[in-house]
């Protein structure tokens, strides 16, 4: 499927430039090479340390961030752009994601209803934008790019969003925006949009999932600013199921969450919180623990020293998240991982769950 990558089309001009003729790219900020990653916490049996290791190594540089304008495009379904029949894509895991789906769904374009919007548009959205992790990791840095790049001319942008945008992302944008932003909506599955203004943010993460800057900027005013005195463990047990995320299936959990109340850890469970109640939660933490997930990605909210274990290693955007926030890690990688049906099954050894407990006890001192 053709695809163009939209960091190919970047001509760097002034933001006035950009604005006055509807076309260019405007940097807000310059490539960086990653921070130096906390040691991984490991224990003896650890399995695969040398490989969580060199996924802290290797140094890709975090591309320039910045935002890309342009007129007259077609937007559709989970924010595919479109430029002619090509969608523009930026290398990511998601780009990938995002071609097969619009293979899947370019058949429907002929059909869908018409609809021409005049307000100036910010696309930020991903195939992941039912997800709440997603919307911390990838999209809100993006609305975090846009909202630098424009500066004060942010407020006359609208965020175009699919209808079937979750409720909990309009929270989160009125949370970490300070206010909640201008929306216009259209529908996911009927409706394809021309903008007459169109501003495309690139992401500020690398291919390794290294951030930005940036990002670090965005979320540093709602971080700990020092440790909390509380030990969580993250519960699916209520959620499971019940969200557009993956299904997973974790025979430990019970063993696991056992575990981690005999360590003084509480079980909770953030989706039961309000995105507000959320970080407060996770601000009042030193260490946290859980199924490697969206709901562990909120420990960007604890203050830098805290230590997040998880349970699973799907990708490193945890190990990422923490890096920005000056954590720790720790992992129980999955002897046993299989997709059944939709459902991302995976096993851990009890013992190794078990002494990944004591190492986090033992580096808390106590």
């Amino acid at each position: 499927m053709p695809a163009i990558d939209l960091r190919e089309l970047m001509l760097d001009v002034p933001i006035e430039a950009a604005l006055g003729r509807g076309y260019g790219f405007v940097r807000t900020g310059d490539e960086e090479l990653p921070r130096t990653p906390l040691p991984t916490l490991t224990y003896p049996s650890m399995r695969l340390q040398q490989w969580v290791e060199t996924c802290n190594q290797r140094l890709l540089p975090v591309p320039a961030p910045g935002c890309l304008f342009f007129q007259r495009l077609m937007v559709y379904g989970p924010g595919h752009v479109l430029l002619g029949d090509d969608i523009l894509v930026e290398p990511s895991e998601m780009s990938g994601v995002a071609v097969q789906w619009h293979s899947n769904q370019r058949n429907s374009i002929p059909t869908r209803q018409r609809r021409v919007v005049s307000v100036p548009v910010i696309v930020v959205i991903t195939p992941g934008h039912l997800i709440y992790g997603h919307w911390l990791a990838d999209i809100l840095p993006r609305i975090a790019v846009a909202q630098s790049t424009l500066g004060p001319a942010f407020s006359d942008w609208a965020l175009l969003l699919p209808s079937n945008t979750p409720a909990f992302a309009l929270e989160m944008c009125s949370v970490f925006l300070g206010a909640a932003p201008r929306v216009e909506f259209y529908d996911y599955d009927t409706e394809i949009i021309t903008a007459e203004q169109i501003c495309v943010p690139t992401s500020p993460v690398s291919m390794e999932h290294n951030f930005h800057s940036l990002t670090q900027c965005f979320f540093k005013p709602y971080q700990a600013p020092t440790l909390g005195n509380r030990k969580l463990c993250l519960s699916r047990a209520r959620i499971e199921g019940r969200t557009n995320g993956a299904v997973k299936s974790f025979p430990q959990r019970d063993f696991f969450e056992s575990c981690a109340r005999l360590h003084g850890f509480e079980i909770v469970y953030p989706e039961e919180h309000s995105i507000i109640g959320q970080i407060e939660l996770f601000q009042s933490a030193r260490a946290i623990v859980g199924e490697y997930g969206s709901g562990l990605h909120n420990s960007i909210f604890a203050a830098s020293g805290a230590i997040v274990g998880a349970t699973g290693y799907f990708n490193t955007y945890q190990q990422r998240l923490c890096e920005m926030a000056g954590q720790r890690n720790t992992f129980v990688i999955p002897y046993e991982e299989e997709d059944q049906a939709g459902v991302k099954a995976y096993a851990c050894a009890e013992p190794e769950i078990s002494e990944m407990f004591k190492a986090i006890d033992a580096a808390l001192g106590g």
